[in-house]
């Protein structure tokens, strides 16, 4: 049992590890950069500035998808504790659980979110 969970956990982490990278590029910048004479109304402006709301919001996102894998990963912990139960009252219910309880998690992250982002759009 402790074999198939620790493949499992190294198998995520090498699938979902090209995931952490995010790359960004100044698209703007380099078109404001390359422009000869008329330069385009968006290469005079004031370079936007991170707000608190922007900044919550980013973490908002964050925390959802933090809380999405980790979703995914415990029902996926509770299918295999399911599969390998062996008819086990025990361990049957204790597989239900944890399947119930990462759904219900996902669900208040989700509406957690969803809240915080209404707030910040209304202000």
């Amino acid at each position: 049992m402790k074999k198939i969970i620790l493949s499992i956990i190294v198998l995520c982490g090498v699938l979902l590890a090209p995931m952490a990278v995010f790359a960004q590029v100044d698209v703007n910048n380099e078109v404001c950069n390359r422009v000869s004479g008329t330069r385009p109304a968006f290469c005079n402006q004031e370079p936007t500035t991170n707000t608190a709301s922007s900044t919550i919001a980013r973490a908002t996102s964050l925390v959802a998808i933090i809380t999405g894998i980790a979703s995914v990963f415990m029902i996926t912990v509770g299918g295999i504790k399911y599969v390998l139960s062996g008819g086990d009252a025990g361990k049957v219910n204790s597989a239900k659980n944890t399947i119930i309880y990462a759904l219900v998690g996902l669900l208040v992250a989700i509406s957690a979110g969803a809240i915080v982002l209404f707030v910040l759009n209304r202000t």
